[in-house]
């Protein structure tokens, strides 16, 4: 289930953006 890896690496940068 790499899905899971990627999508949680993945949100960090996209929280990060979309936040701000």
């Amino acid at each position: 289930m790499w899905s899971r890896g990627a999508y949680r690496s993945v949100q960090w940068p996209v929280v990060l953006t979309g936040s701000r």
